[in-house]
């Protein structure tokens, strides 16, 4: 009969590409991953690795094997989530990761909310951009991400991908420039506006970028800071504008400090999604915070 404990070894050194990595993702010592595998090919009959001075391979056994282990070691975390859904009982803890504007203006509620429901668990919440939360992702050092940035192409078959919200930019000003109190704007009046930007190597600076130029627009920046709180305040003090979703600047227009411009025709949406890799199954506490994402509107009203 197959062994749930040594599947997961498998496939973790499978996902590694050598026994000493397995080891260690794994908290283990490698001799202890070697003793397993040389246990799981004398009970099959059959060899799963090719070993080499590099690391190690799968055969076609081995292929075959991980296809099953993948569907199993899943079946395993599903079922123990269901059973953990008949309780009130979630404990352990969550690493989440998410990019600057959902990480600090729209899970904070969402965890607290959930830890009411569920004290015992612990959420870790990590703010990065979207290629740091799919590195981590990877290497399983978190279970979920929220990002607005695109996958690559050979990502799309690794990352399960669920769109959670239509997320419209809006142009950002302080009261000292000049479309303070206007409503919407062409966007090609963005040709001569000086720009407060997102550093290069983020997604949005890259998608931003990418959007302005297809408009014919080559933005004059005059920052760029990493921060979206920098960002806000720089707007309030000056008359450059920026771009930015509304839900990070609902406080300052409540205030009278910041104003959201639309631009006609909703050039600017993204999708705010939530990814997992889809190698590795949920624990039960990534699975009922990932459920309690998709069942609610995230955006304020």
């Amino acid at each position: 009969m197959l062994d749930l404990h040594k599947l997961h070894i498998f496939a973790t050194v499978a996902d590694e590409g050598s026994f000493s990595a397995g080891a260690n993702r794994l908290y283990v010592s490698q001799s202890a991953v070697s003793q397993q595998m040389r246990e799981l090919e004398a009970g099959l009959g059959v060899a799963l690795f090719v070993r080499g001075r590099r690391g190690v391979t799968l055969t076609d056994g081995g292929r075959t094997l991980y296809g099953y282990a993948r569907r199993l070691l899943a079946l395993a975390a599903e079922a123990e989530s269901a059973l953990t859904s008949h309780s009130s009982v979630m404990e352990g803890q969550l690493v989440i990761g998410a990019t600057p504007g959902a990480s600090v203006y729209l899970l904070p509620e969402i965890i607290q909310a959930f830890r009411v429901q569920y004290p015992a668990a612990t959420i870790q919440l990590q703010t990065g951009v979207t290629s740091f939360i799919l590195d981590e992702l990877r290497a399983r050092r978190m279970e979920l991400g929220l990002i607005e940035g695109e996958l690559e192409v050979s990502e799309v078959e690794r990352f399960e991908v669920v769109a959670l919200a239509e997320v419209e930019q809006y142009v950002i000003v302080g009261s000292r420039h000049g479309w303070w109190g206007r409503q919407e704007i062409a966007i090609s009046d963005l040709a001569d506006q000086v720009f407060i930007m997102r550093p290069r190597d983020s997604h949005t600076r890259t998608w931003l970028d990418r959007v302005l130029v297809n408009h014919g627009i080559r933005p004059n920046i005059s920052a760029e800071f990493d921060n979206v709180e920098s960002i806000k305040r720089a707007v309030a003090a000056g008359t450059c504008v920026s771009v930015l979703p509304r839900y990070v600047v609902e406080q300052e227009e409540r205030m009278g400090i910041l104003q959201c411009v639309a631009i006609l025709g909703r050039p600017l949406l993204r999708t705010l999604k939530l990814v997992r890799d889809m190698s590795t199954p949920l624990s039960a506490l990534a699975d009922g915070f990932s459920q309690r994402l998709k069942q609610r509107n995230l955006l304020p009203p």
